[in-house]
């Protein structure tokens, strides 16, 4: 301990505006004194990587919330994390426009979850996040910086994560696409009735009511053409010639 307060003795500390010279006396007597659970808290959220981390996990967790609302956990989790990484980083002294760039990149993931645009905002979120997860924290800051160790993986985790919601997304559209009315466009049934114009069918288990540009016979097949409320527009089925 002594050959450490010699080598601080002197030293100026630059906390914001602010320098602070150490200046100790020889006589000085030292005291120990343990940390409570206020100061062992904020040792650790003081740590950037801890808040970056934490700034992360918020907006994952906000995310969730919004995209499945009702969940209740995630958001609360996340509005948790968000708070204790604002805290954490304004202790820290970082670069807000860093934390800006991380929101915008946050942004840009949305957005191409909203309006696809086939990798083009995904790619402009990645650079966004990327370069305001390094501008986070100077290098220099006495509270240490954030490794790109850990940065990297960050990044990735987040665009896939998001790449993996919107992909996620469509697919589920796609399928109620295939399970609604769309879905029963090019099926085959069979006429319960003569079908000229109007007449009935049966398709997929189900009678409906149908009409036809041509004539249709009872029990004869036919595709259906088109969806229009709770009617059918069908034609005559052509079997392929073996």
């Amino acid at each position: 301990m002594t050959s450490f307060l010699k080598k601080i003795n002197g030293k100026i500390i630059r906390k914001k505006n602010a320098q602070i010279k150490i200046n100790l006396k020889k006589d000085e007597e030292i005291v120990y004194v343990e940390k409570g659970f206020r100061e062992k808290l904020l040792s650790i959220l003081a740590n950037p990587t801890i808040a970056y981390l934490l700034l992360m996990i918020g907006f994952y967790g906000i995310f969730f919330e919004l995209y499945n609302p009702g969940s209740v956990i995630p958001g609360v989790i996340g509005a948790i994390s968000i708070l204790l990484a604002l805290y954490a980083l304004n202790a820290i002294d970082v670069n807000w426009l860093g934390v800006l760039l991380i929101l915008l990149g946050i942004l840009f993931f949305i957005l191409e979850l909203i309006t696809p645009t086939f990798g083009a905002l995904a790619i402009s979120g990645v650079i966004a996040l990327l370069i305001g997860s390094v501008i986070l924290v100077d290098p220099s800051s006495p509270y240490g910086d954030i490794p790109l160790k850990v940065i990297i993986p960050v990044v990735l985790f987040s665009a896939l994560f998001f790449m993996s919601v919107a992909y996620l997304g469509l697919k589920a559209q796609r399928k109620r696409k295939l399970t609604g009315k769309e879905g029963m466009i090019g099926l085959t049934g069979v006429a319960e009735t003569d079908i000229n114009p109007k007449g009935k069918v049966f398709v997929e288990g189900e009678i409906w009511n149908a009409y036809s540009d041509i004539p249709i016979k009872k029990g004869e097949e036919v595709k259906i053409l088109s969806v229009e409320g709770l009617r059918l527009k069908v034609t005559k089925a052509h079997r392929k010639k073996d």
